[in-house]
């Protein structure tokens, strides 16, 4: 079984919009064309991709791909790092306009335009404007390991549904590294979107996961990892989200608990997002435990209307409504 790049392609589209498939297309071209030239440096050819094969592939070229740019953002940090110390400790302007072209060939600046950048120290380059050039291209970086994950949850997910057989789960969760990986990314030092899409790729994987590969590969470090940052008020409001969201594939024992400590401890803010996200979760396992009605006594009596509008909301869509008419939440 043969593929292309349009194939490749296809795959890198699966589940977008059609105004995002616009945006990202030049993106999508690209990982493709990368995904061809690490198969040829591997050698493998197209010809060997059986069926489900091209997902797991693609799926590893990703997980690939983001863990070789992280480590080009963990030197770009350490040479701004360097950076900032040199320039610092220097004495006189000729030395300091020197780490500044130095650091500015480091990013890449060639002869021609090394050039230019010493003929504009008179008029805007200085030490502000390679810094930043520096931060654009972690910024650059950054956002393609969001893109890559994006596309890596719906492409795992896909050959995990392909391989809907227990060992065979196993052994692509296990091949492709996706729980330490994804693990690794939630406490990411940087684009919180980051953590973000890690939290929602590691969801997206999960639920097609088998109950018994469920129970043999995510561990209990993984759940308590996902519980801390559900209820680390300080964390930045999108991860606590997913955080939530992604408890209730996890645990939800662990889930009543942290919806619990949400609405004890309810903060100002971007909180209501969070205590948002928390009430439609209420609102769904409603009558799942006595948490769980704690936590829907404790929603109902939140401070905001909005979030209790996302608890009236969830609420009809529950198995048995009798929580929501006991309570009476649609006052």
């Amino acid at each position: 079984m043969s593929w292309s790049n349009e194939d490749v392609i296809e795959l890198l589209e699966l589940d977008v919009p059609a105004y995002e498939r616009k945006v990202h297309a030049m993106r999508a071209r690209d990982v493709a064309q990368a995904y061809a030239a690490f198969l040829k440096t591997t050698g493998r050819a197209p010809s060997e991709v059986v069926q489900g094969g091209l997902e797991k592939s693609l799926s590893g070229f990703l997980v690939f791909q983001c863990t070789e740019i992280i480590k080009v953002i963990e030197t770009l940090n350490g040479l701004l790092g360097e950076y900032n110390l040199r320039y610092m400790r220097a004495v006189s302007d000729r030395e300091r306009e020197d780490h500044v072209l130095a650091f500015a060939r480091a990013l890449g600046a060639d002869e021609a335009h090394g050039n230019e950048d010493r003929k504009a120290f008179a008029r805007w380059f200085g030490f502000d404007a390679v810094r930043e050039r520096c931060q654009r291209q972690m910024a650059e970086h950054e956002y393609a390991i969001q893109y890559n994950l994006s596309r890596l949850g719906v492409i795992a997910a896909q050959a995990l549904k392909v391989h809907d057989i227990s060992t065979l789960q196993q052994e692509v969760w296990d091949s492709l590294n996706l729980g330490r990986f994804l693990v690794d990314l939630l406490s990411y030092d940087g684009d919180s979107r980051i953590r973000v899409e890690a939290f929602r790729t590691l969801a997206k994987t999960i639920k097609v996961l088998r109950p018994d590969v469920q129970d043999n590969r995510i561990d209990a470090h993984t759940v308590m990892y996902v519980y801390r940052f559900a209820v680390d008020g300080s964390e930045d409001v999108w991860p606590q989200c997913e955080a939530l969201s992604l408890l209730e594939e996890l645990s939800l024992d662990d889930l009543s608990k942290a919806l619990i400590n949400r609405f004890e401890t309810p903060e100002e803010d971007g909180d209501i997002f969070v205590r948002r996200r928390a009430a439609v979760l209420v609102g769904k396992h409603a009558d799942a435990s006595p948490d769980f009605a704690k936590a829907l006594a404790l929603c109902m009596d939140d401070p905001s209307p909005f979030v209790r509008i996302g608890l009236a909301q969830a609420l009809p869509v529950t198995e048995t409504p009798r929580g929501w008419r006991r309570f009476g939440i649609w006052r």
